[in-house]
């Protein structure tokens, strides 16, 4: 196999994905001002079909806060907002229908939060999307698609997509309808800034999270210990020099493989309570399913040592680098997402 990847025969499709985790404009580090007296109404629309199912949700999410909810008619975006070289809606094009749609909102003590599923992105601003965009007084819209996994070629989450459209909801929820200001705290859904999907995923849904106790504490570094010895035995390997040949590449995923189950063992073994159960839970379970499926691929591959399967085992091992990294960073296990990311 002329030309396979040397530095890591598991995180391969991670480069092109870094290009695609490009920094959030900087519009989402507005700076709200705090609001006086009475809250306003949100005012919750959609801009297409499924972006509308999770309207509902999130309405319950707000007056579970105390806050009046009331969610408008579906709205479909004039052809003038969407840029068909860039194949994204245009944010200020998104707003505008809002304000055109709803001209009474800006007499009205309100607040719109739109959704959208589809990308978007702001012009004037050197990034090539926005998650969303709160810089326009009382409106703001949210976008999804780049939430979504299967945008970078992964499996569909349901918990994750979820997770990630909470956390920008809530943003614009405490800014513009609570009236909370932003703080320099990472793991916060008021954090200053947003820049990458990183970041969005590091970030809690709390306005003020909780620091780790002595037990988390102990989990997160044991389990970042055990990801740096894995990142050591890997190195070991020779795994960083070329691989040109498929029976190279099959040696070097077998000891690779030993290294993953080790580590798993490892970290379900971890003294220390994590910061989410039920996350971890799913971490380790998807962790162990990604083992027994590359082992199993791997047997093909000795079996069959031809450049399409070992093909097809890169891509697979590339795609279970990924999904496991956002699982650490949603975990606040830093080092063991460095190590998934090839570092």
């Amino acid at each position: 196999m002329n030309g396979a990847p040397g530095k890591r025969v598991r995180c391969v499709l991670l480069a092109a994905l870094v290009l695609l985790w490009l920094p959030l404009p900087a519009a989402s580090a507005h700076r709200f001002a705090p609001r006086a007296g009475r809250r306003p109404v949100l005012y919750l629309v959609a801009f297409d079909r499924r972006s509308g199912q999770q309207l509902p949700r999130l309405a319950r999410a707000a007056r579970r806060r105390e806050v009046r909810v009331r969610i408008l008619p579906a709205l479909r975006p004039a052809p003038a907002a969407f840029d068909p070289a860039r194949r994204q809606w245009v944010a200020q094009g998104l707003i505008g229908e809002i304000q055109h749609s709803y001209p009474w909102l800006r007499r009205a003590r309100a607040v719109v939060i739109g959704l959208t599923g589809a990308d978007m992105y702001i012009p004037g601003l050197p990034w090539r999307f926005a998650f969303g965009t709160g810089g326009a007084g009382n409106v703001a819209v949210i976008a999804t698609r780049r939430m979504d996994p299967k945008f970078f070629g992964l499996a569909y989450d349901d918990e994750l997509f979820r997770s990630r459209l909470d956390k920008m909801f809530l943003r614009y929820l405490g800014a513009l309808v609570l009236g909370l200001p932003t703080n320099n705290d990472p793991y916060s859904v008021l954090r200053a800034s947003i820049r990458s999907l990183d970041d969005l995923d590091v970030m809690t849904n709390q306005f003020r999270p909780a620091p780790p106790n002595a037990s988390e504490r102990r989990w997160i570094s044991g389990s970042d210990g055990s990801c740096a010895q894995a990142r050591t035995a890997t190195r070991a390997l020779g795994i960083g020099k070329r691989i040109n040949t498929v029976p190279q590449l099959v040696r070097a995923a077998g000891g690779f493989l030993r290294i993953q189950r080790q580590l798993l063992a490892r970290l379900h073994a971890q003294p220390g309570r994590s910061l989410d159960r039920a996350l971890a839970t799913r971490f380790f379970a998807r962790y162990a399913a990604f083992n027994r499926r590359e082992g199993t691929w791997l047997a093909d591959l000795r079996a069959h040592p031809d450049a399409a399967r070992a093909r097809a085992w890169i891509g697979l091992s590339g795609r279970a680098s990924s999904t496991l990294r956002v699982f650490t960073l949603r975990l606040r296990l830093l080092g063991c997402a460095g190590y998934f990311a090839g570092a």
